[in-house]
């Protein structure tokens, strides 16, 4: 065999075994497949599949009601704040698994009526779960470490707090106008801002590395972890009772008092655009800000769902009585709503008619939750906390990435090829 063959046999050797190990990879999961969304599709739900997976209802029912619930991304983990309405006027906060109503972990969080557990909520891994009470006192909670904790004590209540996917950052508010940012590995703040009036909310995107903050002046507020500095502010002219934050912090949607619906990326403060409700309204988007749905305070009946490509609703529902409160999932498939008619629904993005709806035993549906693929959904009612399974199916989409896995197959072929070539050609310099 002359040099030349060998060369290119060599040459071939090489290639095949660099494809096929980037098949190998691509096999083995080298490749994000949550993130790869043209090529997998993650979440196919069947209505007719779901179901009520438990129903959690405080033992001393007549003296506690639930008022906040948040949900880890994958659904596995519920995190759940209540208050006691009669003296000694204490809440609790509790820690579900997905598989029972009985709390894997509960918390007092005090009495002498200040010390309500007024919000929480769950980083997307599970791992901590952060609370604010009427006294001003936060927790965070280290699930993944025997449910450690520490605390802090802020100026005045605390009634909305943020945390990052994997608990790294948590932005908390209080009354007084005054926003916080924690590491989750000290109690003392990375820094504080005063925005001089009262906060009305606050997000966080999914690495910590920006928030949004809005409040009852008007003003929205960007700001980096890495100074208390704001990136810029944007007067929307009234009040802004909520604000929603993509993952990566490129956009964030706004609703405020003046019936107007902003959306902005974190480049500037002059919205792409913005759209005019009948009312203020509160809103949510997607992971990656493809989609934000908006639901109406008032008789306006209609949630509407957008793309941020346009101002223009791609639908709004037909759905009779006010809705209450929204979520859609991460991956911007699924949307659900609560309305004062008793009733929850579920939505595909595609269509404005419900796949399907469950009616409550109360109005009393203060806050609902989709995990990321919209495979469970928590609400709460009143004194109980609900948690469904909506019928989730894997499906893999077969015009898309398992393609890509044959096709390194070729190059172990061709590895095949040439080592049975050099073995011939040696072969016949064998003498007998």
């Amino acid at each position: 065999m002359n040099s030349k063959r060998k060369l290119y046999c060599l040459i071939l050797i090489f290639i095949s075994l660099t494809f096929s190990s980037i098949h190998i990879h691509l096999d083995l999961g080298g490749i994000n497949l949550k993130d790869n969304k043209n090529r997998f599709k993650l979440s196919n739900i069947n209505p007719s599949n779901s179901h009520l997976l438990w129903k959690f209802t405080p033992n001393d029912l007549e003296d506690e009601y639930l008022c906040t619930i948040d949900m880890s991304s994958d659904g596995n983990y519920i995190v759940i704040g209540s208050y006691e309405p009669i003296p000694p006027y204490g809440g609790y906060i509790y820690i579900l698994n997905n598989t029972s109503s009985e709390p894997e972990w509960s918390h007092y969080t005090g009495s002498n009526g200040k010390l309500r557990a007024r919000t929480v909520a769950i980083s997307a891994d599970s791992n901590f779960i952060v609370a604010g009470c009427e006294n001003g006192k936060i927790f965070l909670i280290n699930r993944s470490n025997n449910f450690g904790f520490w605390s802090y004590l802020a100026n005045g209540e605390v009634n909305v707090v943020a945390i990052s996917d994997k608990g790294s950052y948590l932005i908390v508010r209080d009354r007084t106008g005054k926003i916080y940012l924690f590491n989750n590995s000290n109690s003392n703040p990375l820094w504080t801002y005063n925005t001089n009036s009262v906060i009305r909310d606050v997000a966080i995107s999914s690495d910590g590395n920006y928030m949004v903050v809005s409040n009852q002046n008007g003003n929205i507020y960007l700001f980096n972890k890495t100074s208390s500095i704001p990136m810029w502010i944007f007067s929307a002219g009234n009040y802004v009772p909520d604000v929603a934050i993509s993952f990566d912090g490129n956009f964030l949607v706004a609703g405020s008092g003046d019936q107007n619906i902003f959306l902005f990326s974190k480049s500037n403060s002059t919205p792409l655009w913005l759209y005019n409700m009948t009312s203020s309204c509160n809103v949510d988007i997607s992971s990656d800000g493809t989609y934000i749905v908006a639901r109406p305070s008032n008789t306006d009946k209609g949630i509407k769902v957008f793309s941020r490509f346009n101002s223009t609703p791609i639908w709004t529902s037909n759905i009779s009585n006010e809705f209450y409160a929204i979520s859609i999932s991460s991956d911007g498939n699924y949307i659900a709503a609560t309305n004062t008619n008793f009733n929850v629904y579920f939505f595909d993005r595609s269509n404005s008619s419900p796949i399907w709806h469950y009616t409550c035993a109360t109005w009393a549906l203060r806050e609902v939750h989709l995990s990321a693929r919209g495979e469970y959904l928590a609400l709460i009612e009143s004194r109980s906390a609900l948690l469904f399974e909506m019928g989730y199916e894997d499906e893999v989409n077969n015009n898309g990435f398992e393609n890509l896995i044959p096709f390194g197959n070729y190059f172990i072929i061709i590895f095949l090829f040439s080592v049975v070539y050099i073995a011939k050609n040696k072969m016949r310099k064998v003498k007998i």
